[in-house]
Order: structure tokens, then C-alpha cells, then sequence
């Protein structure tokens, strides 16, 4: 791996070019490497996970705001009440094997 101090005319870069190489930091350290492309894995846990993904955020949007500062001020702290609804929400599909009825109150 190379060392990079004064990467593309400038003291720093970040960022892919080309899908060639890709520039980055790690510990304060600018680095440059070859790019990959991400696999994407489409196994059927994945594909469930996902799908469970998908219908606590579509959920969320349909929740009213009052349920949604009621979870604000559930959620602990770093999770904003957002985060602490999809986690609960998905804990709940894996429990029970359905979804939980809108609304969905902490």
C-alpha cells in the first residue's frame, strides 16, 4: 500500500476515480488503493432482512407525530427516535413472525 502526501494536486482526496483507484484516510494516514466493486449478497437472510428494512422505514413515514415523539423521547441515547423505531420494529417482526400494527408506540 502507498503512502500518499500530496494526492491530486492538493494536501488530501477522498473519493473513487474511474472505478480505479480509490483514495481514502484511515487513522489520519491518506492512502490510495485499487478499487472493488462491493458484492452484493442476495441470500434468502439477506433478502428477508432487507424486506424487514423496507417496511419499518415505510411504516415510519405512515406513523402519526405524536407516535413519533413519543418515540424521540424513548429512544437512548446516541439512537434518535427514527433508529429506536426500525430497531424495535424489525425485534418485533423477528419475535412474532408478523409486523406490528400501526400505531406502533414504544
Amino acid at each position: 500500500m502507498a503512502k500518499v502526501h500530496g494526492p491530486l494536486f492538493s494536501m488530501e482526496a477522498s473519493g473513487t476515480i474511474a472505478e480505479g483507484i480509490t483514495y481514502s484516510r484511515w487513522r489520519g494516514i491518506s492512502y490510495v488503493r485499487q478499487w472493488f466493486k462491493p458484492e452484493n449478497p442476495r441470500s434468502e437472510a439477506q433478502v428477508a432482512q432487507r424486506e424487514r428494512l423496507t417496511r419499518a422505514v415505510n411504516a415510519w413515514h405512515q406513523e402519526t407525530d405524536d407516535v413519533k415523539q413519543q418515540w424521540n423521547e424513548a429512544a437512548p441515547a446516541p439512537l434518535s427516535g427514527f433508529n429506536y423505531y426500525v430497531k424495535k420494529y424489525i425485534q418485533y417482526n423477528l419475535e412474532n413472525g408478523v409486523d406490528p400494527t400501526l400505531p406502533f408506540t414504544p
